[in-house]
C-alpha cells in the first residue's frame, strides 16, 4: 500500500533561498544572506542597484549604494515605502 499526502496551497510557491548570482549551484550559510560563501567576497561590497559595477560608499542615510545620488535616492525611496507615514 502506498501513501498519499496532499498538500493544500494558497497557489503561491516562494521556493528556496538561493544565490542571486545566475545559475550559481551552491547554497547560502543562512537564509538570509544574499550570496554563497564563494560569491560574498567579491560582491558584498558592490552597489545594488543592478548593474552598477561601483563600490558601496555608506552615509547617514543610504548604506547598499554607491556614491551616485540617483542610486541613493532609489534606496531611500525604497527604505520609506516600509515607513507608515509614506502611506499617509
Amino acid at each position: 500500500i502506498e501513501k498519499c499526502h496532499p498538500i493544500v496551497c494558497d497557489g503561491l510557491t516562494i521556493g528556496h533561498p538561493c544565490c542571486k548570482v545566475f545559475r550559481c549551484p551552491y547554497p547560502l550559510e543562512k537564509s538570509r544572506d544574499h550570496h554563497c560563501e564563494g560569491h560574498a567576497e567579491v560582491l558584498s561590497n558592490i552597489c545594488a542597484v543592478e548593474g552598477c559595477p561601483n563600490v558601496i560608499v555608506p552615509t547617514t542615510t543610504t548604506k547598499k549604494t554607491c556614491d551616485d545620488r540617483t542610486h541613493q535616492a532609489m534606496e531611500r525611496k525604497s527604505l520609506d515605502r516600509g515607513r507608515s507615514m509614506f502611506v499617509l
